[in-house]
């Protein structure tokens, strides 16, 4: 069974690069531009690896870190 990896990143030449090449690897490659969007898309599924933009993380409350991360 693929992996399931959500990027998220506000950016979407990065989420576009790292969707393409970790699909070619195999995974099920979900995308979200933002925090809120994020903690939407791990309450409706689980993802087995999260990929925050660091720079988004450092500006963003860091209780909405540890909910996505959880």
């Amino acid at each position: 069974m693929a992996q399931k990896i959500l990027v998220v990143d506000d950016n979407p030449g990065i989420t576009g690069i790292l969707k393409m090449f970790s699909g070619m690897e195999g995974a099920i490659v979900h995308t979200a531009a933002g925090g809120e969007e994020c903690l939407a898309m791990v309450s409706r599924e689980k993802h087995a690896i999260v990929l925050p933009d660091i720079v988004m993380c450092i500006h963003a409350d860091s209780s909405m870190n540890r909910r996505a991360l959880s």
